[in-house]
């Protein structure tokens, strides 16, 4: 396995949303949002892809990092790992 970390300027936003999807789908209560709140919650935390991590395996996303920014501070929105690459 070859793992690339890039920012998320260029990067899909349905990968990123499959990604979450993944990441969250075993716990107790999944977190499942449709791709429309998805976006809606990035936009909402003031999402800053060139400041979000994302790592992959060549076109597969792996995990996140989704940073927002607010004043000048950053904040973490969520991380995740895809259950098969914890």
């Amino acid at each position: 396995m070859s793992i690339e970390i890039r920012n998320a300027q260029t990067i899909d936003p349905q990968a990123l949303h499959a990604a979450m999807l993944d990441a969250f789908s075993d716990y107790d209560i999944p977190l499942q949002p449709t791709l429309d709140q998805f976006l809606g919650m990035l936009t909402q935390r003031q999402f800053d892809p060139a400041l979000s991590s994302i790592a992959f395996d060549g076109k597969q996303v792996l995990a996140f990092w989704f940073i927002g920014t607010h004043d000048h501070r950053a904040h973490l929105i969520a991380s995740g790992t895809r259950i098969a690459d914890r």
